[in-house]
């Protein structure tokens, strides 16, 4: 592998290639959050992308908190809790979040938060009082409630959404 150079600049385009194709991605990592993270919430962010010989090897976007009474910090990201690195190699890994540490310190933040699956950096504090339930999706509503049923759970409400609902058209 050539050397990695970190990148503040890459397109959404890009970016959103490499989100779609990369198995550790989710759909909040896409390029169009920053917009919602600015737009709704008035908070900067840094995408920051790792690139080796023109390719992309990985991203890490950060939210950028300041405030006058809080103190100022990079969350990757806030709000939700699949929004950390991804990266091909653990080099590449390591590269993002030094990077990610300098943009924080560079605009006067005391601390990093990021926000994974899974502990990728063990010498990193860590918390890990969130939990996260995923549940894949069966191919109709009746398949999903019957596999429902079969686990035996007595918390699910078994009333389907009525046709009128939002959420029927979701589920079917």
């Amino acid at each position: 592998m050539g050397s990695i150079n970190v990148n503040l600049a890459l397109s959404a385009r890009r970016w959103d290639e490499f989100v779609n194709s990369h198995p550790a991605a989710s759909c909040y990592h896409l390029a169009s959050w920053a917009t919602v993270f600015n737009k709704a919430f008035g908070h900067d962010t840094r995408y920051l992308a790792a690139e080796t010989d023109g390719e992309i090897v990985g991203i890490l976007p950060l939210v950028v908190f300041k405030s006058r009474f809080l103190r100022r910090f990079s969350v990757s990201l806030p709000f939700v809790n699949y929004g950390g690195v991804v990266a091909d190699t653990p080099e590449v890994e390591r590269t993002l979040v030094d990077a990610a540490i300098d943009e924080t310190r560079a605009m006067g933040g005391e601390y990093l938060e990021l926000r994974h699956t899974r502990q990728l950096f063990p010498s990193f504090p860590s918390k890990q009082h969130k939990v996260a339930m995923i549940l894949p999706l069966a191919e109709n509503q009746e398949k999903q409630w019957s596999e429902f049923r079969s686990k035996g759970s007595s918390e699910v409400n078994w009333q389907s959404p009525p046709a009128t609902s939002p959420l029927a058209s979701v589920a079917t």
